[in-house]
């Protein structure tokens, strides 16, 4: 998007819910950036399904449809600055709207629509709730940061949450970024018995560390 006002930028970001401090990233920065983050930008086409877009311009191999990326490391690893810049750049190069949201905002908000359900008086509340919803579930590509097992109680309410969100997502070819402190061997412990397996298909991991992961694969 060349040639367009850093203005409008801003504008849309915001309604986009990216962070401030976080708009002006973009993918090639650092040499520390992953191969996988680089791949996903480059063939976003073949990942993503559109309104527009017809079966018969599909790639040859579904598999990737919906297919999205998931960091996961311990904290201060640099998760969510390399999501991040994979999002903006697909926002910057392709022109394709984009969302963020951590998930912890995610599940305060779904569990105060819950409690709005039979309040007359909380309709207003629960549209502005629900719009907020129908972006994060529609938009071309979603960021979502933290997910973590300590958002979760007795309830389960977040693990289900997660779990029908991703897979609606998936199943409408919509790929979704992930950041976690939780290992994905964890997950179907975490979550439930078949979301180990569903990561493999919809998700490709990109273990990080404090270590060089470029250099150290060179």
């Amino acid at each position: 998007m060349t040639g367009t006002d850093p203005r409008v930028h801003q504008v849309r970001l915001a309604e986009f819910e990216v962070p401030v401090r976080l708009r002006q990233m973009r993918l090639g920065e650092s040499r520390r950036e992953s191969e996988e983050a680089h791949a996903f930008v480059d063939n976003l086409r073949d990942h993503l399904v559109t309104k527009n877009r017809s079966p018969k311009n599909f790639p040859k191999d579904l598999s990737g449809i919906g297919k999205g990326l998931l960091w996961a490391g311990p904290p201060g690893t640099g998760k969510t600055m390399e999501a991040t810049k994979t999002l903006l750049e697909c926002y910057y190069r392709w022109n394709v709207p984009v969302h963020f949201i951590a998930f912890p905002d995610y599940i305060s908000s779904r569990k105060e629509q819950w409690s709005l359900e039979h309040k007359p008086e909380g309709g207003d509340r629960w549209w502005d709730i629900q719009r907020r919803i129908e972006a994060v579930r529609t938009s071309p590509v979603l960021m979502i940061d933290e997910v973590g097992k300590q958002q979760d109680g007795p309830t389960r309410f977040a693990a289900g949450e997660l779990d029908t969100l991703l897979r609606q997502r998936h199943r409408d070819g919509l790929p979704t970024l992930i950041t976690t402190n939780d290992a994905p061997k964890e997950w179907a412990t975490l979550y439930n018995e078949s979301m180990g397996s569903f990561l493999k298909e919809a998700f490709t991991i990109i273990p990080m560390t404090k270590e060089d992961r470029r250099g150290r694969r060179a």
